[in-house]
């Protein structure tokens, strides 16, 4: 994650910037525009934050600094199998806070590992864990594949033009 003082400096860089000038420019933008925000549309659920989306796929593609159209993607792979990852998380943690709240108030260690089993039993919490096994292999194979594609001689990447 870029840092605040990061980000400020982002925004402020980002404010005196008066667009693309020529019509190329202006068509490369128009559609990276409609592409990413096409993008979180598909990838954001209605109660999350497509701004906190957008600032993931920045940072995603600020470490990764995709080359060419294919890399992009890629980055845009890894960086959507980790929103999912982390939404996952969240609704495995709720699942808990809310089993451990059904519990009698005994230790809170106790009262976690009853909310646990009561969750084990339970066919959401099997689904929640193949889908969340899921979307880790996701991340691993993207990854591997742009550090895969990344070892390919240059000569071999070089016919793939950088959309925007």
């Amino acid at each position: 994650m870029s840092s605040t003082r990061r980000i400020a400096s982002s925004q402020a860089n980002g404010a005196l910037s008066r667009g693309p000038k020529t019509p190329e420019g202006k068509r490369r933008s128009a559609l990276a525009a409609m592409r990413h925000g096409l993008l979180s549309r598909c990838v954001v659920v209605e109660n999350e934050s497509r701004d906190l989306f957008n600032l993931v796929l920045y940072s995603h593609r600020e470490f990764f600094k995709p080359q060419n159209a294919v890399e992009e993607g890629m980055v845009e792979d890894i960086a959507c199998a980790f929103w999912r990852l982390r939404r996952a998380m969240a609704v495995e943690t709720s699942m808990l806070n809310s089993g451990v709240r059904r519990q009698e108030p005994v230790d809170e260690l106790q009262r976690l590992e009853l909310a646990f089993a009561g969750l084990a039993d339970s066919n959401k919490f099997s689904v929640l864990n193949r889908y969340e096994a899921r979307l880790q292999r996701s991340y691993q194979r993207a990854l591997r594949n742009l550090t895969a594609l990344r070892k390919e001689p240059p000569n071999r990447r070089k016919f793939v033009k950088k959309c925007h």
